[in-house]
């Protein structure tokens, strides 16, 4: 019996040398034999197949309580700000914005050229209707989410981004 666990753990311990070392080495110029690019142009098809997991149960912005969701909504539609690398609030489909002296009215200028998946353009009283839609307490899910912020008030003042025309 003392035998077979020792060929056991031998045999356990050659395997799992023999998968870090098919882990380790390789470089570069191997890569070139396979098919595989190493940089420089672009792939002929730009598709990336990303497994979530799950279904998402909403893809509705205002609906969506769920990470799954969140996941793919943040990659497939730009809010208004996001995040950088130190937290502090950055322009995505708001060229820029200013907040007012008392801190209670934000004004956001869109890019130009920001367009649905249709084609069709993307405009301030798009944010609007939805950052309304959102606050409207009929609307927010049951779940408690980031929506808590402004559903949670008892009046929420929609901000209505303006449109920066392009200098001439």
């Amino acid at each position: 019996m003392r035998t077979k666990t020792l060929w056991l753990w031998l045999g356990l311990l050659v395997t799992s040398l023999a998968l870090v070392a098919a882990g380790c080495g390789g470089d570069d110029n191997e890569a070139a034999g396979t098919g595989a690019t190493t940089g420089g142009t672009e792939a002929a098809e730009q598709v990336i197949t990303v497994n979530w997991g799950t279904e998402p149960p909403s893809l509705d912005p205002g609906l969506a309580t769920d990470v799954t969701s969140s996941n793919i909504l943040l990659n497939i539609m730009d809010p208004l700000v996001k995040l950088d690398e130190d937290l502090n609030p950055v322009g995505a489909a708001a060229e820029s914005f200013e907040t007012s002296d008392d801190g209670k009215t934000v004004t956001y200028h869109l890019r130009d050229g920001l367009k649905w998946t249709n084609g069709d353009p993307v405009t301030a009283n798009d944010f609007e209707y939805s950052w309304k839609r959102r606050s409207h307490r009929s609307s927010v899910p049951t779940t408690r989410t980031s929506s808590t912020a402004l559903s949670g008030r008892r009046s929420t003042t929609a901000v209505i981004p303006r449109r920066t025309t392009a200098p001439p």
